[in-house]
């Protein structure tokens, strides 16, 4: 099976990645209550039957 990690970071330059979900099916996700003001990074990555990708480049937004 695959599936796709969604992994985050709070503030500019931040390395610490949590994970914010786990998608199999419905590859659509909305994070929610975000701080408005706050930077936030996200990376995605995939699992095919063996292990999860390195991960894409960080996309970095900031709250409104």
């Amino acid at each position: 099976m695959t599936d796709y990690k969604i992994m985050y970071a709070v503030g500019l330059g931040s390395s610490t990645f949590t994970t914010l979900a786990t998608l199999q099916t419905d590859l659509t996700y909305t994070a929610k209550l975000l701080t408005p003001g706050t930077f936030y990074s996200f990376k995605v990555y995939a699992r095919n039957a063996v292990e999860y990708s390195l991960g894409s480049t960080a996309k970095t937004i900031l709250a409104a």
